[in-house]
Order: C-alpha cells, then sequence, then structure tokens
C-alpha cells in the first residue's frame, strides 16, 4: 500500500498507475497512511473475518477498502497499453531511461515543448531536474551544446513557452523562467526582469498572503531583487496590509522590515502568521534589532500576543547577553507559567556561555510558575541541559 495524496501538476496516484502498469488493483490512501501497528491491527481483523478469499483475484476487495475507510482507502488500476495515462508514462519513460544520453533527453524535451508547453507541464519536475543538472562538465558532453544549440535558435517554441509562463500561476511560472534560462532561451538579466515584472504583480493583488511573503522572500534570497517594488508603486498606504509590507521587506525595504516585526506583537492573528513567515526567511540578527525586539516584548501584558511572539523569537540563535538577560528577568517577573515555558524556548536554542550556569538553573527553580496544564516540559529540559553542560 502506498499513499496516493495529490501533489502540483500530476498526482500521485496517476504516477502510481504509471510505475505500476497493467496492475489490475492498486491499494492506497488520499493522505497519510496509518503507521504500521494500526495497519497491522486492521489487516489482521480483515483476514481474521474475511481470510484470503479477496487475495489475487485480479479485483477490489470491498471488505478491505471498508476496513480501512477510516484512513481514506482508495483503489487504482495501473495504467493500460492505451489508456489515457499511456502517452504520459511513455514521456515520463525518456526521461527514466538510463541508456538515454543527456543530449537524446535534450532532444526529446524540445520535441515535448514544441508539442504544447501545457502538455509539457505534466513533466515540468522531470525537465527541471534536467536543465537544472546542466553544469559546465555536462555541456562539454558529446552531443549536448548541439542540442542546446537546436533549441535556443527554436524562437518560435521560445515564445509560446513564455507567453504560457506570463499567463500560469506564480509557482509554475518561475519553474517555467527557470527552464528557460536553463536551456539558453533568457539571459540572467532577461530572467531577472521576467521576476520582477511578476513580483510587481503579485504585489497588485488585493489578496496577498503568507504564500507570496515566501514566493518574494524566497525568490530574492542573494538580495538580486531589493528594489524591485517601491513602497507606494501599488496602492495608498492607508490600504496596505502587513502582508504588503512583508512582501516588499522582502525586496529589501528597511521601513516595511520594521512594520513587519511590529507585526510579531499584534493581537491579529493573520498579521502574526506573515510576520513569523517573514522572519523564517530573514531572521533578526542585528544586535540592536533584536534588543528593541526583547524590550518590546517584554513591555506587552503577560497574554497570548506575548507567547506568540517569544515562540517566534526562539527560532533564532540568540547569543548577545543583553537580551538573555532581559529575557531572564521576565522569566522571573512574569505571573504567567505560559510565557515562562516561552522564554525557555528561547533560552534552550540560545548561546548561554556568557550566563553562569548556577545563576540560570537558580532562577529557573526559584521563580517558575506552577503550570495548571502540567506542561512544564521545555523549562525541565532546559535545567537538565544547563546541568549537564
Amino acid at each position: 500500500m502506498r499513499e496516493l495524496n495529490g501533489i502540483r501538476g500530476e498526482s500521485s496516484r496517476d504516477r502510481m498507475r504509471q510505475i505500476f502498469k497493467g496492475v489490475p488493483v492498486i491499494y492506497g490512501f488520499r493522505s497519510t497512511a496509518p503507521l504500521g501497528p494500526v495497519a497491522g491491527e486492521t489487516l489482521n481483523r480483515y483476514f481474521r473475518t474475511a481470510g484470503v478469499r479477496g487475495v489475487g483475484q485480479g479485483s477490489p476487495s470491498p471488505g478491505l477498502v471498508q476496513a480501512f475507510a477510516a484512513h481514506g482507502l482508495v483503489v487504482a488500476a495501473g495504467a493500460s497499453e492505451r489508456g489515457a495515462l499511456a502517452d504520459a508514462r511513455a514521456d515520463m519513460c525518456q526521461f527514466a531511461d538510463d541508456r538515454l544520453s543527456t543530449a537524446a533527453k535534450l532532444h526529446f524535451v524540445h520535441s515535448l515543448l514544441r508539442r504544447h508547453v501545457g502538455e509539457a507541464r505534466l513533466q515540468l519536475g522531470r525537465i527541471q531536474r534536467l536543465t537544472a543538472a546542466l553544469d559546465a562538465s555536462t555541456r562539454r558532453q558529446s552531443g549536448v551544446g548541439e542540442a542546446l544549440q537546436q533549441i535556443q535558435r527554436d524562437a518560435e517554441t521560445r515564445g509560446h513557452l513564455l507567453d504560457y509562463a506570463r499567463g500560469a500561476d506564480v509557482q509554475v511560472r518561475v519553474r517555467l523562467l527557470r527552464i528557460a534560462r536553463d536551456l539558453g532561451w533568457l539571459s540572467a538579466s532577461e530572467l531577472h526582469d521576467e521576476l520582477a515584472s511578476m513580483l510587481r504583480e503579485v504585489h497588485a493583488r488585493r489578496d496577498v498572503g503568507i504564500s507570496e511573503v515566501s514566493l518574494a522572500c524566497s525568490l530574492n534570497g542573494d538580495g538580486d531583487l531589493n528594489g524591485t517594488v517601491a513602497r507606494d508603486t501599488v496602492r495608498p498606504r492607508a490600504n496596505d496590509s502587513v502582508a504588503h509590507a512583508a512582501f516588499r521587506a522582502c525586496l529589501g525595504s528597511t521601513e516595511d522590515r520594521g512594520r513587519t516585526l511590529r507585526a510579531l506583537l499584534e493581537p491579529s492573528d493573520v498579521n502574526l502568521r506573515v510576520a513569523q513567515v517573514y522572519v523564517r526567511h530573514r531572521p533578526i540578527t542585528a544586535t540592536a534589532e533584536l534588543r528593541d525586539m526583547v524590550d518590546a516584548i517584554s513591555a506587552l501584558p503577560p497574554g497570548p500576543a506575548q507567547v506568540r511572539a517569544l515562540e517566534a523569537l526562539a527560532r533564532h540563535y540568540v547569543s548577545d547577553v543583553e537580551v538573555l538577560r532581559d529575557l531572564l528577568h521576565l522569566f522571573a517577573a512574569t505571573p504567567s507559567a505560559a510565557v515562562q515555558s516561552a522564554v525557555a524556548g528561547v533560552l534552550i536554542r540560545a548561546d548561554r556561555r556568557t550566563l553562569e550556569d548556577a545563576e540560570l538553573i537558580t532562577v529557573l527553580s526559584q521563580h517558575r510558575r506552577p503550570s495548571p496544564g502540567g506542561d512544564a516540559g521545555v523549562i525541565d529540559a532546559l535545567i537538565q541541559t544547563v546541568r549537564s553542560h
């Protein structure tokens, strides 16, 4: 049994049907498969009741499907020679066949793109893995240079691919643009311009959210796209969301970074989640910025907002002694057990070499608050870690 959950472009169900070509019955799960002990016990109950009558008969077992109904068991059949998946399977084999050279696979990619980019999209991951592996030594292999030159001269297919990419969703668009770069249809500066244009289009939307912020930060990991979106080019500031600010912060805006970091202190769940995603991509590393953040967190009233801000901070490796002492003071002063656990979550990941172990254990032991739910595991873990140091 295998998981048959959906993925972009090509479902796992279709992939399994292609791999197990001609197999009459394939069992799998719509999402996460049950763990071994659960699956084993369910199978034992089924076989104790039904025996092995339904095994190897070439048709689905209604009893087995019913036994795993709570876990989303589904049934499929392997692809046939003339089924709807036959052509897709034949295309997939062109990438998987180790007997084919890189040059032969590039010629196939060219023919695939010339059919229709939408059809090639079914093989997008395989195309991208092939083109991304075209390093300098690979390009010197026999026939590879000639295959790439033939592709680069095909202006018509290049135009079709770029037109299709510009109308696709952003994830597919980015992947197609990178393939175009790898095949020589876009220079580095042309790829930059395409990505910048796409980011401006995304920023102009009203519904910018977490996925768009993550996209902007990921695409601008090296800072090459800084300044792509100016502060006030799209909408009046009064209508601007934290997500838009975080989007611009990913593209190098210092002002918008400040606004996004302040959202870590807000009671709004939506803004907080946006800010949390942002700091995962752009953590707080400057000492002054980190100190200001801890001061602001300490000034919050004890409660969920303070806990969530500390949990965002816990993803950082804090080493500044002033920040660590402020956190230790917060631990001692707060009446909230939840806040103390959140502080401990920061300290357990921090560089505590600037703190005296004895002092740290004394504060943790003497000032810890009773936890209503008995959940003080992170504090105990921190104490144990310090003692074993």
